[in-house]
């Protein structure tokens, strides 16, 4: 995941949390266990770009946090 603008935080297995912004470019490999958290925070709306790679899927996605929710 590739954050545009706005901003998110990542919640992973544990209680860790990740702040992300502008520029951020992020791998997920949490393919086993329960995953993660994805939220949009701040007061602007965030854009992201999603690319699936492995054997998970393939393709790309552009989001925004409007749709996420």
């Amino acid at each position: 995941m590739v954050t545009l603008s706005g901003e998110s935080e990542i919640e992973l297995e544990g209680g860790r949390k990740l702040r992300l912004g502008p520029g951020h470019i992020l791998l997920a490999e949490d393919t086993t266990g329960q995953g993660h958290i994805s939220r949009a925070i701040g007061s602007g709306d965030r854009l992201s770009l999603f690319h699936s790679v492995g054997r998970w899927g393939r393709g790309t996605a552009l989001r925004t946090s409007k749709e996420l929710r």
